[in-house]
């Protein structure tokens, strides 16, 4: 009997925990043309996450070391036209996505302080481990799904699908060598829908401004350089580097250098 409950202590250990306890946690605020997002400070809702995991004795990290075996928790913060603030935490490793939770508030009085209390509720339903051995494999318009129904939201969200289908978009990686997003081949729609270029839609169509990117050590992407036809506001700036600042953790990617990523008007 006692073999048996050590063989289970063990397989449980290795297959239903957070490896090597350790853990790299992202916000990802979605600004697009297509959300009412409050422009939350992403540190306000990791720290609510990372205080969560410590109690757990889950240690938060900053960078990734190569082929180290950690967990990667992404929280997808938005808000729909006529709808309700929203998070979707999407908990993963290199082999796929072991744990998904979202969360809706319907009243509140402040929506950024209504993002800090979704991202509360999440973090009191993190599980006290992950069972690897379980696979999510949720569609783009899952994890960014509307939650209220109404013909007020129903016309906002077409006239959001209209803006969001007038965008082109592509990524280059050096060496033509393809990182997978956490959702495959969904990472042009996240990109359309995270988006928001405010004025001179007619120079963009004329010709695409492409922005040169890297993921860090911390497997996020962050922007190096925007290469554009005609002069930016410190606006347009803004919205660029929200775009970036809103991609997800691509999990399992050490540093790449030299990544293009370029958008346009149809």
């Amino acid at each position: 009997m006692r073999k048996i409950i050590l063989a289970l202590l063990v397989f449980f250990s290795i297959n239903a925990s957070f490896a090597e306890d350790k853990a790299i946690v992202k916000a990802n605020i979605l600004r697009g043309g297509s959300f009412v997002t409050a422009n939350t400070n992403p540190e306000d809702i990791e720290n609510v996450i990372t205080q969560a995991l410590a109690k757990k004795g889950i240690q938060t990290i900053n960078e990734v070391i190569p082929n180290e075996q950690i967990f990667y928790i992404d929280l997808f913060v938005f808000q729909f036209p006529a709808d309700y603030p929203t998070i979707t935490i999407t908990i993963r490793t290199n082999e796929g996505i072991h744990f998904i939770d979202k969360e809706s508030i319907k009243l509140f009085t402040d929506r950024n302080s209504a993002n800090i209390k979704l991202a509360s509720r999440l973090a009191d339903r993190l599980p006290d481990v992950v069972d690897t051995r379980i696979f999510y494999k949720p569609t783009l318009n899952e994890i960014l799904s509307n939650t209220r129904l109404s013909l007020i939201g129903s016309a906002s969200n077409e006239i959001a699908k209209t803006y969001r289908s007038n965008y082109s978009n592509s990524i280059k990686w050096p060496n033509d060598v393809v990182h997978s997003f956490i959702i495959p081949d969904e990472f042009d729609n996240y990109m359309v829908y995270a988006l928001n270029f405010p004025g001179n839609r007619k120079q963009l169509k004329e010709t695409p401004i492409k922005l040169k990117v890297k993921i860090n050590p911390s497997t996020a992407f962050e922007l190096v350089e925007i290469v554009s036809p005609f002069n930016l506001t410190e606006k347009q700036k803004g919205s660029i580097q929200e775009l970036v600042d809103s991609f997800p953790l691509w999990a399992g990617s050490n540093q790449i250098d030299n990544i293009e990523i370029e958008f346009s008007v149809k």
